[in-house]
């Protein structure tokens, strides 16, 4: 980005936060930076983006902001997996790396689930607006969520703003998603490695072709385990809780201070339906690669059955006969 504008302006010495109209940027200048930025990165940037973004720092996190991957399934915040006939409609939120992608191989052994899953939304008000996207599909529910890892939170404050509108959640499905007790921050080195897996990632890689969107995706992953970690789970749901539990997993995570930052069992505290949980095949990472996959789809399978048969066998109220 230095370098486009050293070119416009005709200006060697330009720093990361020099606003473009405080060193010789004007209008035209602005149209003529918008058309190279296009043509070094790749990514249509609007005209009016110079003017409300008008550092270097700041326009470059909007050509972050503006850059797309070329494929709906990690462009748009909504991808829908199956649509089945009936039965269950499942919604699921993405997790640590952000990507809707990341479910695909388990909606091929959950055909009888009509299958939502959503990519990452990087704004503050994506609680709300998740919820909004599931009212779009069904004003009413009752609903059921999914959520891998970072997912089963996220799903979590979704589930408390569907309840205060006054929309019951049947249950929250999570896959080895652990209750944010405290606020902490990752540590770089364990987000750096989850993003370069990301990006090395066999079905990953092709879209992910130039180093914008490699930066795109590696901003996203550090955006969302950041709000992650600077949310607590607290407060109390109507919702049931479904645990699915990592074969290697800790129940707890307590810091070098004694703090406890999260737990798996705490969710119980959270629900007023109460908590279950089952024991997955695999490690955390590997929940949903092969060989864990298949076992691990029949283990949700029959979660999910059992949640179907309920709402079948109830309509209306989810819990009537409970």
């Amino acid at each position: 980005m230095i370098a486009i504008w050293r070119d416009v302006l005709s200006v060697a010495d330009i720093g990361a936060d020099d606003d473009f109209f405080a060193v010789g940027g004007h209008s035209l200048k602005a149209l003529k930076l918008a058309h190279l930025i296009q043509k070094e990165t790749g990514v249509a940037v609007p005209f009016s983006a110079v003017f409300a973004a008008s550092t270097v720092r700041s326009l470059a996190q909007r050509v972050l902001d503006c850059a797309r991957y070329g494929d709906a399934a990690l462009d748009q915040p909504l991808v829908t997996l199956n649509v089945a006939d009936g039965g269950l409609v499942l919604f699921a939120f993405p997790p640590g790396t952000g990507d809707a992608l990341g479910y695909s191989e388990l909606a091929t052994h959950l055909k009888f689930c009509t299958f939502h899953a959503f990519n990452f939304i990087d704004v503050e008000s994506r609680v709300k607006d998740y919820a909004d996207l599931i009212q779009g599909i069904d004003p009413d529910g009752p609903y059921v969520l999914f959520g891998y890892s970072a997912g089963g939170n996220l799903a979590f404050h979704v589930t408390k703003e569907l309840e205060r509108r006054g929309r019951s959640v049947t249950a929250i499905v999570m896959l080895d998603s652990g209750r944010v007790m405290e606020k902490f921050r990752f540590p770089e080195e364990e987000v750096a490695r989850l993003a370069t897996g990301f990006l090395d990632a066999e079905g990953i890689r092709e879209y992910v072709h130039s180093p914008v969107l490699r930066d795109k995706a590696t901003r996203t992953i550090h955006r969302y385990l950041d709000a992650l970690s600077q949310t607590k789970d607290d407060s109390v749901i109507d919702a049931e809780i479904h645990l699915v539990v990592a074969g290697d997993s800790e129940d707890t995570y307590i810091d070098d201070r004694g703090i406890l930052i999260s737990s798996k069992s705490g969710w119980a505290d959270v629900t007023s339906r109460g908590l279950r949980t089952y024991r997955a095949r695999g490690g955390h990472a590997q929940l949903l690669n092969e060989p864990n996959l298949a076992p691990n789809a029949a283990l949700l399978r029959g979660v999910l059955q059992s949640l179907t048969d309920m709402q079948v066998g109830a309509p209306g109220d989810a819990w009537s006969n409970r």
